[in-house]
This record gives structure tokens, C-alpha cells and sequence, in this order.
């Protein structure tokens, strides 16, 4: 299930203010995050709104460039890469568990390397 097809069904069992002052975000958000990505709809917000334009990245929305194109000057990853992470470790624990292969950790990086890579992003 997608994050705009979940949060679809948590708006018919609680409004969408309600759900916005529990989890602390503005509502308009929500509305967003209820949607499936629309590039139309990404361009036409970029040419009506005074400033630059910042997304929340999640799976299925357009790649940098393309959001580029449209007019998106910044794109936040909010729990994204965490979730990514977590589910690396799902699947590398669930490879030990089954077999005692270890090797997918063998992939990892460095905190120092990490570091280094996220300095290159954020300007």
C-alpha cells in the first residue's frame, strides 16, 4: 500500500485536522501526502506560489531532474532513507537468520564515509 492510499483510509476513520494536530503537521500536508504524484500538478503549484518550491520525496514520486524541470528547488527525504536503512537490516538479519550469511553487511559503509557523502548534498 502506497503512503496516499493509507492515509486515504485514516481520513474515513478520522478527519484530516484531527489526524494534522495528533501528528503535529499542517493539514495541507496531509492533503498532499493523500495524493498519488501528479507532474501537472507539481508544475502548476511551482508557477502559483511566490518562492521556491520544496517536496517530500517518498517512493514513486519523479526523479531530481524531472522535479527540476517542473520547478522543485529542494526535496526533503524526511523518513525515507531511514526506512530504506531499516529495511536493508530486515532483509540482511532475515539472510542470517535463515543461513547465517552475513555477506549483504559487507556493503555497508563507514560512519566517517557517510559523513562524507551526505556533506555533498544540502549546499
Amino acid at each position: 500500500m502506497q503512503s496516499y492510499e493509507l492515509l486515504r483510509e485514516v481520513f474515513k476513520a478520522k478527519p484530516p485536522k484531527q489526524v494534522s494536530e495528533d501528528i503535529g503537521l499542517s493539514v495541507s500536508v496531509l492533503y498532499k501526502w493523500a495524493e498519488p504524484p501528479d507532474p501537472d500538478a507539481i508544475a502548476a503549484l511551482a508557477r502559483r506560489i511566490e518562492g521556491p518550491l520544496n517536496v517530500m520525496m517518498r517512493p514513486g514520486l519523479l526523479p531530481l531532474a524531472e522535479m527540476a524541470r517542473l520547478g522543485v528547488r529542494r526535496v526533503s527525504l524526511g523518513g525515507g532513507l531511514t526506512g530504506a536503512v531499516y529495511g536493508f537490516a530486515a532483509r540482511t538479519l532475515a539472510q542470517l537468520w535463515a543461513d547465517g550469511d552475513f555477506t549483504a553487511a559487507a556493503s555497508g559503509m563507514t560512519h566517517m564515509e557517510m559523513m562524507a557523502l551526505v556533506a555533498g548534498f544540502g549546499g
